[in-house]
């Protein structure tokens, strides 16, 4: 399988719960290629990339939703996420 390095923006961040918060991305240029349930994503973190499952449905030109629970215990990639 090849991967395709995707450029993203951050459009929204929200708190689920105490440990865990929505980030929603959306293509820079174009549209995000589409998935199916149970697909993930990469995410580059500051200490390397990490995987994250695709929370929300495909929509034609939607966003991508990752849902993240912050590690405070992981490699580092959560406490990323969370605090950046």
């Amino acid at each position: 399988m090849t991967q395709t390095l995707l450029n993203v923006t951050l459009s929204r961040v929200w708190q689920q719960t105490e440990d865990i918060r929505s980030f929603e991305l959306i293509a820079t240029e174009g549209a995000l290629p589409s998935f199916e349930a149970g697909a993930h994503i990469d995410v580059l973190t500051s200490v390397g990339p990490r995987q994250y499952s695709l929370c929300n449905v495909h929509v034609d030109n939607g966003p991508y939703v990752v849902g993240v629970k912050r590690e405070a215990q992981g490699r580092g990639g959560s406490r990323w996420m969370h605090d950046t």
